[in-house]
């Protein structure tokens, strides 16, 4: 939302709800992460998980304009439905000190999810499957942006 325009904002602060649902694969610790230029609070089930506007850290997100991103985990059951629900205030909404970056923008939010894993029992669990393949493609790397499962190929 860095370059977003409407003309019916009266005014650079606005605010806007993000929210959906998520049906948990197994039973897990799924970790969530909230970083913002502007404000933002995570809700999963009406329950506040995850606050980055009451109180918040300078990081380096968009451009070093907005917040640390904040993680909040809870455990979630196989087959269960989630509401997931975040509320977003515009850049002017921040707790940061300005300074030039208030000239950026109408602000961002980034939203991440994934299960908490355990590196080593993950590496053992990739390992088991690749025995039986006749094909592997290794993706080197345990952080919520590469743990996806390996891919087998038999011809």
């Amino acid at each position: 939302m860095m370059d977003y325009e409407c003309s019916k904002l009266k005014g650079p602060m606005w605010w806007a709800d993000i929210e959906g649902y998520y049906v948990a694969e197994e039973d897990c610790e799924f970790e969530f992460g909230l970083g913002v230029f502007g404000t933002a609070k995570l809700y999963v089930n009406d329950k506040l998980l995850i606050d980055n506007a009451t109180k918040q850290t300078k990081g380096d997100m968009f451009f070093s304009c907005g917040t640390i991103e904040e993680k909040g985990t809870m455990t979630m059951k196989e087959g269960e439905k989630y509401h997931i629900k975040v509320e977003f205030g515009s850049a002017p909404s921040s707790k940061l000190d300005p300074g030039a970056s208030m000239l950026f923008g109408q602000g961002a939010v980034r939203i991440g999810g994934a299960k908490v894993i355990e590196a080593e029992e993950e590496i053992k669990h990739a390992s088991a499957l690749a025995k039986d393949a006749d094909q592997v493609i290794i993706c080197a790397g345990l952080n919520v942006s590469s743990s996806t499962p390996p891919i087998k190929f038999r011809n």
